[in-house]
């Protein structure tokens, strides 16, 4: 029996891991919504674990600047892991810029 509860004390704490560690990127959306500039749309935003990446547009590089160092300036996210991956004229929109950010979340708590 004592080793059914080692067992079982194990399985939950790696649970509890795991469930912590995704609900980091999760949890960080609303703050990312409040750090991007109203000239920002979003197309696409991925959570993988604490890793978030976000594909938008704007009309004009200095908008997607702005937002990439508002990311920075961000206590939200780890300051080396925020990556400006993808920038490009979007062929949906003749006159807009399409982007991908990538950042990996600082802890979050709930």
């Amino acid at each position: 029996i004592e080793e059914r509860v080692t067992n079982l004390q194990a399985r939950l704490a790696e649970i509890k891991r795991i469930d912590e560690a995704q609900g980091s990127g999760v949890l960080a959306l609303p703050a990312i919504a409040a750090l991007t500039p109203p000239q920002i749309t979003y197309r696409n935003i991925t959570v993988a674990n604490d890793k978030i990446t976000i594909a938008g547009r704007a009309l004009e590089t200095v908008d997607i600047s702005r937002f990439v160092a508002s990311l920075k300036a961000s206590t939200l996210f780890k300051k080396e892991t925020v990556s400006l991956e993808k920038i490009e004229q979007d062929m949906t929109e003749e006159e807009s810029l399409g982007f991908t950010v990538s950042a990996v979340v600082e802890k979050v708590r709930k």
